[in-house]
């Protein structure tokens, strides 16, 4: 009786760790979350090139000195009435390159943000409770905030006149 009950503890306990999850494996949530953030960085990086280094003069769509005026119906004639139903409200991202790409930018962040940090309490119960503030402070904040940057600086450098 007392193996049989040391052979079941110890099985037991061995479920038990390995249950647990690596903290150092991102989820699958985390990925696509990462993906997500990825996507809001090339996204705010493209944003920042149209305005900040001037990228897209002479095109249309994202030349910041002109597009804006895709907004109004005749901009430089002085009618500011909207050329089509909602572009200077809700639908101003159809109207330019600048706005679809800030557009973009805050959509992803967001949907990164949330699944970062979906069922939160329940998804740190995965992981051993020395390993808790590693997987808060490097899958929750340190690495989202990097894996955004990164492609926010990729992107905003690599796009010249």
């Amino acid at each position: 009786m007392k193996k049989i009950l040391l052979i079941a503890f110890t099985l037991l306990a061995f479920a038990q760790t390995e249950a647990q999850k690596k903290w150092w494996v991102p989820t699958k949530r985390e990925l696509l979350s990462y993906g997500s953030l990825t996507v809001s960085g090339v996204a705010y990086g493209f944003n920042q090139a149209i305005e900040h280094h001037a990228y897209g003069i002479g095109q249309p769509y994202v030349d910041i000195t002109y597009s804006y005026k895709r907004k109004y119906k005749n901009y430089d004639e002085g009618n500011f009435d909207e050329a089509y139903f909602g572009s200077k409200t809700f639908l101003a991202f159809t109207t330019d390159a600048f706005h679809l790409s800030n557009t973009i930018n805050k959509a992803f962040l967001t949907t990164g943000i949330v699944l970062n940090s979906w069922d939160f309490k329940s998804e740190l119960k995965q992981y051993k409770k020395k390993d808790r503030w590693k997987v808060i402070a490097l899958k929750k904040i340190l690495i989202p905030l990097i894996v955004q940057h990164l492609s926010f600086e990729v992107m905003f450098n690599n796009l010249h006149k």
